[in-house]
């Protein structure tokens, strides 16, 4: 079992729940994000960011019991005009759980809690 919750425009595919809220999913041994996201009834396309256990992973991380899986569509702008960046094997890095600041690519120091 693994534990998911849904930001931005995903939070249709688990009705009667909070945004961000962890609903326990049973998902079968060996599965991975994308079986996860096929399960849940999400197009792969529509998930921009992956986090498992306050890690971005690709979508071909394997789960294991208990991991906490975070899935954000795009956050702002249109979904059809700013395609979903690749999903790279064996790359990792670390997202602040909160995701409690934005930062603009084009000011580095132009950051601002939300």
């Amino acid at each position: 079992m693994v534990f998911v919750r849904l930001y931005s425009t995903l939070t249709k595919y688990l009705k009667g729940t909070k945004v961000g809220e962890a609903v326990p999913v049973e998902v079968e041994a060996d599965a991975n994000v994308r079986d996860l996201i096929a399960k849940l009834g999400i197009a792969e396309g529509e998930v921009y960011l992956v986090s498992v256990n306050s890690q971005v992973e690709a979508h071909d991380y394997i789960l294991r019991d208990g991991d906490e899986v975070s899935l954000f569509g795009p956050i702002a702008g249109g979904a059809a005009s700013y395609p979903a960046p690749p999903a790279k094997a064996g790359t990792s890095r670390r997202v602040s759980p909160s995701l409690s600041f934005v930062s603009n690519p084009s000011a580095s120091s132009n950051r601002r809690p939300l």
